[in-house]
């Protein structure tokens, strides 16, 4: 019986998806995680922070969304913002290297 800390620790691999449409699907182990074209892309790779506000959507052209590969195990980063604009892009540098841009 797998427990909570299995989850967390041991990487997402690249089945187990719901399809929810012809070119689309969500992994079930990981509900942020979809597929799209066969594209994997993880919807939280950046929060966008501004103040004591946090959110997820697109900020000067880049995307909360970032291109994933299997395995794959979750991470968030947090950039922070002001008035939608970046405030440091420095901060994007560890965003990708972990992940692949999103287009």
């Amino acid at each position: 019986m797998k427990h909570l800390e299995d989850f967390k620790l041991s990487p997402i691999t690249d089945d187990n998806w719901k399809y929810l449409g012809r070119s689309y699907a969500q992994n079930q182990r990981c509900p942020r995680v979809f597929k799209e074209n066969g594209v994997a892309y993880y919807v939280s790779a950046i929060i966008w922070r501004q103040d004591d506000y946090w959110y997820t959507g697109t900020v000067e052209g880049i995307s909360s969304s970032q291109n994933i590969t299997f395995p794959f195990i979750p991470k968030s980063f947090y950039i922070n913002v002001k008035n939608d604009k970046i405030i440091d892009k420095t901060q994007l540098e560890e965003v990708f290297k972990y992940y692949t841009e999103r287009k």
